[in-house]
């Protein structure tokens, strides 16, 4: 078990510390639910990185300048990839992406290397439940896919899906960073990693390096 981890992820705005503070604590939320307190065995960070772009720098900055540490990418696939069970290959999948190329940096493994498919948003519309509890009369489910597709819907529908099951006038239209943060800490990981299996791997492999069955 590493004594620090560390999570670069794709999350909040460049340059905004509140934004990106509001990500920080939200998805720090999403893991503790699911894995359980986490004081005691290792010092572990969850770090937004606003784009993709800036995740992947920061997670190969950390690489080079702190390599105690067990360092994790967690970015947006964009597209929809398989998962392969016995073979995960993520580093591939970013690595032959024409616009933004995310090579493997040297000595890092797969394990290392997760992605939500095709974006964060799919994690939301995997627990519509707990959506719905969240926004009450100002939510239409019918408006979402099925949860169970969560990974498969595009990345411009999964954005687009969402505002039309929550947006409802000028003071509560759905926003990808405030919202995103805010739900990451209202979903249930219990229930979005059933339905989303890259979710579950990140989450199995952030426990089993805890020592906690994740």
């Amino acid at each position: 078990m590493s004594q620090s981890i560390a999570i670069y992820f794709e999350g909040g705005a460049k340059g905004d510390r509140k934004k990106l503070d509001a990500m920080r604590i939200g998805m720090s939320a999403f893991i503790g639910k699911a894995i359980g307190d986490v004081r005691g065995r290792a010092r572990f960070r969850a770090v937004p990185c606003a784009g993709r772009q800036q995740a992947y720098a920061a997670f190969c900055d950390a690489v080079r300048n702190e390599p105690e540490s067990l360092n994790i990418l967690l970015v947006d696939s964009e597209e929809w990839v398989a998962l392969i069970a016995d073979d995960p290959r993520p580093w591939a999948h970013l690595a032959a992406r024409k616009d933004d190329p995310m090579c493997q940096p040297k000595g890092v493994t797969q394990e290392q290397c997760h992605l939500m498919v095709t974006t964060m948003e799919a994690w939301f519309i995997a627990d519509p439940d707990n959506l719905a509890k969240h926004y009450l009369k100002s939510f239409i489910r019918s408006k979402l896919p099925k949860p169970e597709q969560a990974e498969r819907i595009a990345r411009d529908k999964s954005l687009a899906v969402l505002k039309a099951a929550i947006d409802r006038g000028p003071k509560k239209v759905f926003h990808k960073i405030d919202d995103g943060a805010r739900l990451l800490a209202v979903i249930d990981p219990r229930v979005v990693r059933g339905r989303c299996p890259w979710c579950n791997r990140f989450l199995e492999y952030l426990g089993a390096c805890l020592g906690i069955p994740a």
